[in-house]
């Protein structure tokens, strides 16, 4: 037998989704009060499509270990947890998907255009207005409304 140096305890799990979940919750509402006040760049909306996605893999990974469900309740005790998680991981996919679905790119190649670079080689970050980002501020509100 070898030691079991992979995969996550229940214990483990849980503390990381509930610290994921707490990372991400700040991270909307700094963005959202932002992009209400001005612009944001690419670099800042690709922070937070990245941040999501991690997000979502070690929710998915946590959520599938065996008694994750009961466990996470007994150390929650009334709530519900189950549908709190599972509204969480709802309004994280949508603000997500709403990122993959509206982030400009190439109608060629498919990449993503987020960068131009003048003759000297400086970066120009693309730019989102506070009116194209009306949508992805009331998704990361929501976020934030699924996060205690």
């Amino acid at each position: 037998m070898t030691f079991p140096a992979l995969g996550q305890t229940l214990d483990e799990a849980f503390r990381n989704v509930r610290s994921i979940a707490a990372g991400l919750k700040p991270l909307c509402t700094r963005l959202r009060t932002q992009s209400a006040a001005g612009a944001l760049s690419a670099v800042e909306v690709l922070g937070l499509l990245s941040a999501s996605s991690y997000a979502l893999t070690q929710f998915n990974i946590a959520s599938a270990l065996p008694g994750m469900g009961g466990y996470a309740q007994a150390q929650i005790g009334n709530a519900d947890i189950a549908a709190e998680f599972s509204a969480m991981v709802a309004a994280v996919t949508a603000m997500r998907d709403w990122i993959f679905a509206n982030f400009p790119k190439d109608a060629g190649s498919g990449a993503w255009l987020s960068v131009t670079y003048d003759i000297a080689g400086s970066p120009a970050y693309l730019t989102f207005s506070t009116v194209q980002l009306a949508p992805l501020r009331a998704l990361m509100g929501s976020v934030e409304a699924t996060i205690g």
